[in-house]
């Protein structure tokens, strides 16, 4: 709590995604169930922008991921 947490992560978008503008929106939450990652069942916290705006369940990512034809 309080504190920033840094991770890397390579995203890969399937061949067939429709063309358009997309935003990443990534779960915040602690895991609820017994196996090893990546987490089956996920128990949603509050979580905070950068600009202290409360983002229930998720954080978006500011950047958006446009997809061309």
């Amino acid at each position: 709590m309080g504190k920033r947490v840094r991770d890397r992560f390579m995203l890969y978008l399937p061949s067939d995604l429709a063309p358009g503008d997309y935003m990443l929106r990534v779960a915040v939450g602690e895991c609820t169930s017994r196996s090893l990652l990546p987490c089956e069942r996920i128990a949603g916290l509050d979580s905070f922008s950068a600009l202290g705006q409360r983002e229930p369940d998720a954080v978006t990512i500011p950047v958006v991921i446009r997809i061309q034809p």
